[in-house]
């Protein structure tokens, strides 16, 4: 797809019943015990109110929730812009790619996605548009109903990245903060390590 070529479809759920319940109910009272898990295991700190981003995990949420969980608690419930980006898994392009979509769905229903902030965005030179990143990615996908569980109403900036440099992906990261977006940045965080482990590579 062309840069800047936008579209008013919505981009549906693809991972739903896999990596988080596909019930809406079923999900915000899983997003729920994730939370209440979280301050359990994690007393409740008030975070400085210059907070510009998380880094949140993006494995399944019976794996991660309570994880992602300790970090979305500090999301600021007035915040009305949200940029996630995270990693490509399942298809390789170069650089960073935004969806043509009008709408991002799952099961909590639709966000609109911020299609101006795109598309200064692709004028910049920052991101392409094309669907086919987006159509089956987890990375972006999981945070969503997180934000949409906790924020009354935001505009949505997906961004998955493919073979980019750090300095590219900094970049975007910059202007999206000048723009107003909270940043969350998707990561794999560590996988099949033990607590130690974790604690020394992270």
């Amino acid at each position: 797809m062309a840069n800047g070529a936008f579209n008013q479809q919505t981009r549906q759920a693809a991972v739903a019943g896999m990596f988080y319940p596909s019930d809406s109910g079923v999900l915000s009272a899983e997003i729920s015990r994730c939370i209440s898990a979280a301050n359990l295991r994690l007393p409740y700190e008030e975070v400085d109110s210059g907070l510009v981003g998380v880094i949140a995990p993006h494995a399944g949420y019976i794996y991660s929730g309570e994880v992602a969980a300790c970090l979305y608690r500090l999301l600021p419930t007035s915040q009305k812009k949200v940029a996630v980006i995270g990693p490509s898994h399942r298809v390789s392009f170069s650089g960073v790619s935004a969806p043509s979509c009008a709408l991002y769905s799952t099961p909590l229903g639709d966000v609109p996605v911020d299609q101006e902030g795109i598309a200064s965005l692709v004028e910049a030179g920052a991101v392409d548009v094309s669907d086919a990143p987006h159509a089956l990615e987890h990375s972006v996908e999981v945070q969503v109903p997180f934000l949409q569980y906790l924020l009354p109403e935001f505009t949505l900036i997906p961004l998955v990245v493919g073979d980019a440099t750090v300095d590219e992906v900094a970049a975007i990261l910059s202007r999206l903060r000048t723009m107003g977006y909270f940043l969350v940045i998707s990561s794999d965080l560590s996988h099949f390590l033990s607590y130690d482990e974790a604690c020394v590579v992270d």
